[in-house]
């Protein structure tokens, strides 16, 4: 069923000539009409390319290519969704060459993407996402850890799974205010993954993102679709996107001070 739903696609959409979908729509609709209309086909077309490659991986979860190999396919997939989409970023700083735990303020659900496209890690994200259409089972099957919210014994099993992933030799990105804020501040952190630190020694990379426009923040009860929409219809969103020094969790007596040091590094940023 795959195959045949990559077929249908690649028939509207082949590699870099994607972006021709734009260029046709615009013949007879207005510009941001087509502009989001052709950008959702193409992360349409990424997501399902995404999922029939990772479906072709060693499926021995015990192995330590096993989210190796899919971090690095979801690299090559954020940075096409980046580049279709005209998220421009300016980056400040650089990954670390060893395994890390990535922590990042969190502003919409393309922080991921943008992040994703600079390392190679998996990352923590809401249950909620699993169910998207095409878009979950593409996560699902690229080795996404999804969590539910507010349940205590689902976080347990993320932390530990977390922790195997970086044992294995691959970071992990992780967004710990647990909900999108406007920017202006940074909530408190959750201390979950800063345990995980303490307990493995991998250090945290503290992120920040920053928006220049406050109306691409995803918050409260705004509907995903819409929001989408409107996002895939502008020409180019500039982002900026830092990354501060390596925090080694040796240096901290409790899993909170650890988090609480990462959050002031970050609302500095």
């Amino acid at each position: 069923m795959i195959d045949e739903l990559f077929t249908d696609t690649v028939v509207i959409c082949h590699h870099e000539k994607l972006l021709m979908v734009n260029m046709m729509l615009n013949q007879s609709f207005p510009a941001q009409v087509a502009r989001s209309s052709g950008r959702m086909t193409l992360l349409g077309y990424y997501a399902i390319d995404l999922l029939r490659k990772t479906r072709t991986l060693d499926t021995d979860i015990a192995r330590p290519e096993y989210f190796y190999q899919r971090a690095g396919m979801m690299k090559q997939c954020a940075e096409n969704i980046c580049r279709s989409h005209g998220l421009k970023l300016s980056v400040t700083g650089a990954p670390i060459a060893t395994p890390a735990i990535y922590v990042s303020n969190h502003l919409s659900y393309i922080d991921p993407i943008l992040i994703i496209s600079q390392i190679r890690a998996i990352p923590i994200a809401k249950s909620e996402t699993a169910g998207w259409p095409v878009i979950g089972s593409a996560m699902n099957s690229a080795g996404v850890i999804f969590i539910v919210r507010n349940n205590a014994v689902s976080g347990a099993l993320v932390l530990k799974q977390a922790m195997r992933i970086l044992l294995s030799g691959t970071s992990i990105l992780n967004f710990p205010e647990g909900t999108t804020t406007y920017g202006n501040s940074v909530n408190p952190f959750h201390r979950g993954i800063f345990g995980v630190s303490k307990l493995t020694g991998i250090p945290i990379v503290p992120m920040r993102i920053k928006f220049k426009d406050s109306s691409l923040c995803w918050v409260g009860e705004n509907l995903f679709f819409p929001h989408y929409l409107k996002t895939a219809s502008r020409h180019k969103v500039d982002v900026q996107l830092s990354f501060g020094s390596p925090v080694y969790p040796e240096k901290f007596d409790t899993p909170e001070r650890l988090a609480e040091y990462c959050r002031q590094n970050i609302i500095k940023m």
